[in-house]
């Protein structure tokens, strides 16, 4: 399975793999920003280069250069931070999910264990009347005597057989009344248990958040701590990625227009899309702009595995809660296999998808729409190397695609 080990996206694999958007002029990147030469920092999702670590000789000690140095080295730190935020969220996603099957299987026991309750009385009234009925009419005794009254010998066998009939049901209810009162205190133990595991599912959802919290207040008081020129400097960075990332939104909605509200698959005509996938790719498309937040699954915002998650929905497909266990939702393509809709991995360790901490779904010719980071809106993405674990093919695609010409 970890074959994509040896398919790892370098920078360089990433740029040569994807289709570049030169054999689609209309779909070209009005100012394509290149992937840097050297990796950005593990965990930045973003397809602008950090600032050069060392952007001056070393002896350089002027405020400009001693800013971009320490900018560089805050970013570094923020991304890590990221990261750990991002692995954060994970277990509290993947914490929810368990609370939220555990608060159904509790509301199972607990109808469960009404219709038992409901059966085991239902069932010891059914038997108390009976037994109070004959025993009104003299108990077995009187069975008995109504038996030996009859006029013949017929009359008495089938006047016996009626009465061991009765006798034979009153006993029965008995046993199913029995079965009915056991039957309803297994049901009690069930609900029990689920209470219990729904209570400590919920205890550790409130931890898993608080650590998120933290980890994003960490970050902050990182940024807060910063002098006025790094602050500049790296507002001006994140300004440019919300720059890009806005003429790529640009670049998607306008291609969406030529093309009649149809899904955009860079490479691809939307034609020999598979439906599954334009429908998928058509509802991602549609929450470019919404805001990313943590936990959250849509439809107002989301946080990268609630994104991928609501885009499959509109498909009829159903992917897991967590990234981590969307890795495992499909078969897992080499990177040169790549086509839209796949879903694109990043991990703290490139070889062990318990790690993973990102998802997003690949556009073609280099992009993917992603939900990254809180801050960041839905928006279209050059891929990153940094971190890269693999793919994951939920939808089979058509056979043999085509590529998207410009418009005549």
């Amino acid at each position: 399975m970890l074959r994509r080990a040896s398919a790892r996206l370098t920078l360089g694999a990433v740029a040569a793999v994807s289709v570049v958007l030169t054999a689609a002029p209309a779909l070209a990147d009005p100012s394509p920003a290149p992937l840097p030469s050297a990796a950005p920092a593990p965990g930045v999702p973003s397809p602008l280069p950090l600032p050069a670590a060392t952007p001056g000789p070393v002896g350089d000690m002027s405020p400009v250069a001693v800013a971009q140095r320490q900018a560089a080295a805050l970013q570094v730190k923020v991304a890590a931070l990221r990261v750990q935020t991002e692995q954060a969220i994970e277990h509290y996603n993947e914490v929810q999910a368990d609370y939220q099957a555990a608060t159904k299987q509790h509301t199972v026991a607990q109808g469960a264990l009404d219709a038992a309750l409901a059966t085991a009385q239902a069932r010891d009234d059914a038997a108390t009347d009976r037994i109070r009925a004959l025993y009104m009419h003299g108990g077995t005794g009187g069975l008995a005597v109504a038996v030996v009254d009859g006029t013949n010998v017929t009359d008495v066998l089938s006047r016996y057989q009626g009465a061991q009939s009765v006798v034979e049901d009153d006993t029965a209810q008995v046993v199913r009344a029995t079965v009915a009162a056991e039957a309803a205190q297994g049901a009690e133990q069930r609900l029990a248990d689920a209470a219990a595991r729904a209570n400590q599912l919920r205890q550790q959802a409130a931890t898993a958040a608080a650590a998120v919290k933290t980890q994003l207040g960490a970050a902050q008081s990182l940024l807060d701590s910063a002098s006025a020129a790094v602050k500049s400097l790296v507002a001006a960075q994140l300004k440019a990625e919300r720059e890009a990332a806005a003429k790529l939104a640009t670049l998607l909605h306008n291609e969406q227009v030529r093309l009649r509200s149809k899904a955009v698959a860079f490479g691809v005509l939307p034609d020999r899309l598979q439906a599954q996938i334009a429908a998928m790719l058509l509802d991602a498309e549609a929450q470019v702009g919404k805001p990313y937040q943590w936990g959250a699954t849509g439809p107002g915002s989301y946080d990268c595995s609630g994104f991928t998650q609501h885009a499959f929905a509109a498909a009829g497909v159903t992917l897991p809660r967590t990234s981590r266990e969307q890795w495992y939702a499909g078969t897992h393509p080499d990177t040169a296999e790549l086509v839209p809709g796949d879903l694109l991995f990043w991990a703290s360790n490139t070889s062990d998808p318990t790690t993973i901490h990102h998802v997003a779904i690949y556009l073609g010719g280099g992009y993917m729409l992603s939900s990254p980071h809180t801050g960041a809106l839905v928006s279209v993405q050059r891929v990153y190397a940094a971190g890269y674990l693999g793919a994951t093919r939920v939808i089979a695609p058509p056979p043999v695609p085509a590529a998207l010409t410009p418009a005549g």
